[in-house]
């Protein structure tokens, strides 16, 4: 055994001159031709044979599943001694204990080769394992192994075999989404008559994955629809609808199944041509046309194709129900929801049938306010409470635009008021349709009137983000200042979603960068209630107070902070917001987020408990720290922190790795010294910036203020705070140099009429002159 284990031929050959017993077996039942035929030597295997070695040598039943030398050599895929074995006349075909071949073995092995050589001397591809009825081929299906399959099927007998619960190959490579397995089995002629083949068939027509859709495809590229599909089943015509198979809807059909039967869908009933409706299949439309369907049949809600059609925005399967004969003057509703939906085809068609758009009711407001995206939404949430289409945003603004100036021949006042209070301006301006709000502009609609809640039409397209409507109002003479019922502005409205465009223009417009509204709050307050870091920058360049409080002595740092978004909170404390600002209740922006989204929520005071989901994208521990950092910072830095943010320093091991990346960094920036001057980056951080200035005025001011700094990363937004102080006294020193230098060469003027004429200079101008021979 030893000498076998370690190929060492010569040995192995003397042992068998010496009268060894080739027949011996150890305690697990191998004999010697077991063990070799397991190893990678082929020579020895020929010797063993050569002295009498079994070649089809069993272990006993229950001790290993190799039970033949031949099961061993597959299981290793010793391709050698396998056809060692072979030629030697070991039974190919020779069954374990439970029924497993040696091609079995082959296949699960996933070795092609072996499975080439066994069918090569005679393997049986169609012997099962004996309990589970499985041939190889099922273990190729198994393991999507499609070479080795292919090989299988071209030598298989039966291919509609069942294994012991009745299934297939097919239903097997169907069930697991094998595309290419299922074509290769196809092309073996499966018979449609075994139910697990059928069931196969009928998985793939019901399901909704793109791989199942390929599936059903194989099916139909390999011409076995006509052969698979049941003709009188009404499930299968119903997936085959939903799912746009029409050339299974055709068979069905043809076959007898009813195409204007109500059908079972979901618990509910629909007919076909509905259900092809709503789910957008405009060929299984088509169709349904042609089979002389009837397009004007109702579903169990009482609507018709159409209905459908209108409401999920399908305007290609809309022309195919009104060229089909589909009727639009018999439902009111429709034509409402066409004009509500700017379904312009079927108010045409409307038209042309010789009705006036004059008699379609409305309950409130007008036609114009339909077509501008309002009544008809909420006359169709009471009559059709279950009706989901009713959800759906449409985009067609130039169709919503001609439905308008067909109502315009009406002589409707474009100014007449809903019971909102809203005009058809206002409602476009809030339904974002631009064609719309430019036509009624272009027929005099006012800008002014507001609506029941005083907000203008301005207000409603700074709250839509709609930037050349609110441009377009603005050039009309919209009042930048008007407010509604709340005290807010358009610039508040504006904040609420946060574009910046919409911002740029109202702002360019003069708006009130700090209006505060009924509960004091400023734009600022609202926009950092999202993550709107660029509009947060804009507005705060532009004049936002970052100190600003609101009714409850809340900043906008504490509502940002309150709000859990990260970047935004990150953007205002790079802006300097003050993290140690108080509200009225004594809470930090630290207290917000600390008490928010790391405490338990009942520890929590009742000021803090009207907090939002938390919807950051960063975690609540990562959130807390960004503020403690902050306040870690402050403290090395010896500026000012309050003693509530510092008894919400917990000190544990993040905290403390921060304060100690923070220790090594300012002792790095106290050795590194800025060019051209005798001081360290370390100094521009602690010094204060009175004392600060001192020391630079002795130094080169002119070198420190344009040298670009290899900013720090832990404190890249203090340095840059003191160098914008720094430069911003730099360029007050050069104003009052430049104003003396003027003074003394317009002696004869008096100084306050020489300072209001510096006031005109920019500083770039000022740097230049002074620099000038």
């Amino acid at each position: 055994t030893l000498a076998i284990d370690n190929e060492r031929v010569e040995t192995v050959e003397l042992l068998l001159r010496k009268k060894c017993d080739v027949h011996k077996v150890n305690e697990l039942g191998e004999s010697l031709i077991h063990i070799a035929s397991g190893g990678k030597c082929g020579a020895v295997v020929e010797l063993l044979l050569k002295y009498g070695a079994d070649v089809n040598a069993r272990i006993p039943e229950g001790q290993m599943k190799d039970s033949t030398p031949l099961h061993r050599a597959v299981s290793n895929s010793n391709l050698g001694i396998i056809s060692i074995l072979l030629e030697h006349n070991a039974d190919v075909n020779c069954q374990e204990f439970e029924g497993v071949t040696p091609l079995h073995v082959a296949v699960y092995r996933r070795s092609l080769e072996a499975v080439r050589i066994l069918l090569k001397h005679g393997a049986s591809p169609d012997l099962t394992v004996w309990e589970s009825g499985h041939s190889p081929l099922f273990l190729a299906v198994f393991t999507n192994s499609y070479e080795i399959a292919n090989l299988l099927l071209e030598h298989v007998k039966d291919i509609d075999a069942v294994d012991c619960v009745g299934k297939t190959v097919l239903y097997f490579s169907t069930s697991s989404l094998r595309i290419s397995l299922t074509e290769s089995i196809l092309r073996f002629n499966p018979s449609p008559e075994i139910e697990a083949n059928k069931k196969a068939f009928t998985m793939a027509v019901k399901g909704w994955l793109k791989m199942q859709r390929d599936l059903v495809e194989r099916f139909e590229r390999l011409s076995y629809l006509d052969r698979f599909v049941d003709k009188d089943d009404e499930e299968l015509f119903t997936n085959s609808i939903r799912k746009g198979y029409c050339k299974i809807a055709s068979l069905c059909l043809e076959g007898g199944v009813d195409g204007n039967k109500q059908l079972s869908v979901g618990g509910s009933w629909s007919r076909p041509l509905h259900m092809a409706v709503k789910a957008g299949q405009t060929n299984m439309v088509k169709l349904l046309i042609e089979k002389n369907v009837d397009l004007n049949s109702l579903d169990s809600s009482g609507k018709a194709p159409i209905r459908f059609a209108v409401d999920g925005d399908k305007p290609e399967i809309t022309d195919l129900l009104l060229a089909g004969g589909a009727r639009v003057e018999d439902d009111v509703n429709l034509i409402r929801r066409a004009i509500s939906n700017g379904c312009l085809n079927v108010v045409q068609h409307f038209l042309h049938l010789g009705k006036n758009l004059g008699d379609v009711p409305v309950e409130d407001g007008t036609l114009l306010h339909v077509v501008a995206g309002g009544v008809s939404k909420i006359l169709v949430a009471k009559d059709d409470p279950d009706d989901d289409a009713e959800m759906i945003v449409f985009n067609d603004d130039a169709d919503r635009a001609v439905i308008a100036e067909l109502i315009m021949k009406l002589n409707i006042d474009v100014n007449m008021q809903d019971r909102l209070g809203f005009t058809a301006l206002n409602v476009a301006c809030r339904s974002k349709y631009l064609a719309v709000a430019k036509l009624l502009l272009n027929h005099n609609a006012s800008i002014h009137i507001p609506a029941n809640d005083l907000a203008t039409p301005l207000h409603s397209a700074a709250l839509g983000g709609q930037s050349e409507i609110c441009k377009l109002l603005l050039e009309k003479g919209a009042i930048i200042s008007s407010i509604n019922s709340c005290l807010e502005t358009p610039l508040h409205c504006a904040a609420k979603n946060g574009d910046l465009a919409v911002l740029e223009i109202l702002i360019q417009n003069n708006a009130e960068v700090n209006a505060s509204n009924e509960h004091g709050r400023t734009p600022l307050h609202i926009l950092v209630t999202g993550d709107h870091m660029k509009s947060v920058k804009f507005l705060v360049q532009n004049g936002a107070d970052l100190e600003r409080r609101d009714s409850t002595g809340k900043a906008p740092l504490h509502i940002a902070a309150k709000s859990g978004y990260g970047r935004t909170v990150k953007t205002l404390l790079s802006l300097n917001a003050d993290i140690n600002v108080e509200c009225s209740k004594g809470f930090t922006p630290l207290h917000y987020a600390e008490y928010a989204f790391v405490a338990e929520k009942q520890k929590c005071d009742s000021e803090l408990h009207d907090f939002d989901d938390w919807y950051s994208e960063w975690t609540p521990e990562e959130f807390v720290m960004l503020l403690k950092n902050e306040v870690i910072k402050r403290e090395l830095l010896n500026l000012y922190v309050n003693q509530k943010n510092m008894e919400l320093l917990s000190w544990d091991s993040d905290e403390k790795s921060t304060r100690n990346s923070c220790a090594v960094e300012l002792e790095m920036l106290q050795r590194e010294l800025i060019p051209n001057t005798c001081l360290s980056f370390h100094d521009i951080l602690l010094e204060s910036d009175e004392a600060l200035f001192d020391k630079l005025k002795k130094e080169n001011l002119s070198s420190f203020t344009s040298y670009d700094f290899r900013m720090s990363l832990l404190f890249d937004r203090h340095l840059k705070g003191k160098m914008n102080i720094v430069k911003r006294v730099a360029a007050s020193q050069r104003r009052e140099n430049y104003l003396d230098v003027l003074c003394s060469y317009f002696s004869w003027l008096p100084r306050a009429c020489v300072e209001n004429i510096v006031k005109y200079i920019s500083d770039d101008e000022i740097l230049k002159s002074l620099h000038s021979p």
